[in-house]
This record gives C-alpha cells, sequence and structure tokens, in this order.
C-alpha cells in the first residue's frame, strides 16, 4: 500500500513538466522549443543542430520542498564538423521511489533548418520491488523564418508505446531586437488537454537577463534571472502552482569552445 502510494504520488509531480529541465526553461514556463543552449538534449533535440560550441549544463530542482520529489539533471552537446551530438540524464525521486531517464541524440542544421532525433533509456525504481526499463524516441526541429522569428515542433515517443503517451509541441519564438524575445507555445499530450505556453526573456544590461511566463492546464506562473560572463551562465527560476506549491531551480551551463 505505502509502495503503490509513493509511486502515484510521484508519477502525478514527474508528470508536470514531462522531461524538460533548466532553470531558463522553468523560468520561461517550459516555453523553450526553440531556445538554443545545452538543455536542447531535453527541451527539444531539433536544437541539438544549432550548437556552434560544446556546451555542457547541470541543474538541481527543489519541488515543493520535498526530498523525494527533488530533481537532478545533465546535459552536454558536443560539436562536430557534419552533424552534433547530445547526451542527456534526468533523475527524480530518492532510493524509495526514483525515475531516471538517459538519453542520446543526433542532430544537424541544413540552411536554415535545425533537425534532430533521440533515443532514450527510461527506469523505475521502486525499493524493495525492482526496477522496471522502457525505450522511447523522440523527434524535433526548428525553422527559421527570418532573422526574428523561429518555428519549431517537437514529439516525444514516436513509438506511441503504451507506457508514456505520446507528447506533442509546437510553437514560435519573436525576437524584434537582440535583447528581447518572446515565445508562444502549446504543448498536447493525446490523453489530455492541450496547454498553452508563452514566456518573455528581456536583457536589462549584459549580462542580466529577467525571465517570465505563465502556463495554462493547470495554471502556473514563473519568474527568474540570468546571469552570463562566457564561459559560465548561471541561472535561477521560481514557478508556483497553486494546487502543490512552488519549484525553485539553479542551473549551471558551462561553454567548452569550438570544437
Amino acid at each position: 500500500m505505502l509502495y503503490g502510494a509513493v509511486l502515484f504520488l510521484a508519477d502525478i509531480v514527474s508528470a508536470q513538466e514531462e522531461y524538460s529541465l533548466g532553470a531558463r526553461n522553468s523560468a520561461l514556463a517550459g516555453a523553450s522549443l526553440t531556445i538554443n543552449d545545452a538543455w536542447a538534449n531535453l527541451n527539444n533535440v531539433g536544437m541539438i543542430g544549432r550548437a556552434e560550441n560544446a556546451t555542457g549544463a547541470i541543474t538541481y530542482q527543489n519541488r515543493y520542498n520535498i526530498p523525494e520529489f527533488m530533481v537532478l539533471g545533465g546535459s552536454y552537446i558536443q560539436t562536430f564538423g557534419l552533424f552534433n551530438t547530445g547526451l542527456s540524464f534526468y533523475r527524480f525521486g530518492t532510493d524509495l521511489f526514483s525515475e531516471q531517464k538517459l538519453g542520446l541524440a543526433v542532430g544537424n542544421t541544413i540552411q536554415m533548418v535545425s533537425i534532430g532525433a533521440g533515443a532514450n533509456l527510461i527506469q523505475y525504481r521502486i525499493e524493495g520491488l525492482g526496477s522496471w526499463q522502457y525505450w522511447v524516441f523522440e523527434l524535433g526541429g526548428v525553422a527559421q523564418l527570418s532573422d526574428q522569428l523561429f518555428i519549431g515542433a517537437h514529439i516525444f515517443n514516436i513509438s506511441t508505446g503504451d507506457h508514456f503517451p505520446v507528447m506533442m509541441k509546437a510553437g514560435l519564438s519573436y525576437r524584434p531586437i537582440q535583447e528581447l524575445m518572446i515565445n508562444l507555445e502549446t504543448h498536447k499530450s493525446l490523453d489530455t488537454d492541450a496547454r498553452f505556453v508563452a514566456g518573455i526573456e528581456y536583457y536589462i544590461m549584459k549580462p542580466l537577463a529577467l525571465r517570465s511566463g505563465i502556463s495554462t492546464r493547470p495554471f502556473k506562473s514563473a519568474f527568474g534571472l540570468g546571469f552570463a560572463i562566457q564561459p559560465l551562465e548561471i541561472n535561477y527560476a521560481f514557478s508556483d502552482q497553486s494546487d502543490l506549491g512552488s519549484i525553485h531551480e539553479v542551473s549551471l551551463n558551462f561553454s567548452l569552445g569550438k570544437p
């Protein structure tokens, strides 16, 4: 009975943001389909092909101040001449119950279009009961229509397996000036209604960025800060969901330069 309750609660909380990570993503309420950073491994593999430098990132997410719901993650993108590759890690929970995802992705850019594909090994583990593993595949893409406008799409679980819902995302990013980015997206599972997400990022001065976002179903507001001095970038995000509580996330991104 105890294990069943833990599994039920953890599944609900873990599914709130799928596997998206990074404090920049969280501060934008998840509107990160067209963002070119190290977290493309987890937010949209379609952006991996746009990476110009080898980049890595780590993050810690405190959900509702409950140790059993904490999230740790890491991501690394390596650039090559013809294509880029990405490796990512996601862990939710503790030794009592944990969910882990290890992802490998590859991406490329052809003129103004970036595409990527990924394979993920997902493991659930319950202390005393054992563990279960599943393979899940994903596809993503981003097109740059102009210097100011980008559109992106991503689908998770293209194998339509029974263990995970098919998750689809689509959206656009408008960047009228270099310091301002406005993202609008819709996220849809085959089992749930569409969720609308909006995020805005503004560099009030280099290297300080302010971010905010909202999402529906359920309604959530988010805020955050970013501070970037190459080759390091530190990001913080706070999000609030009235029925569950608040989430804090801190991320560190670092650039390793061109190959």
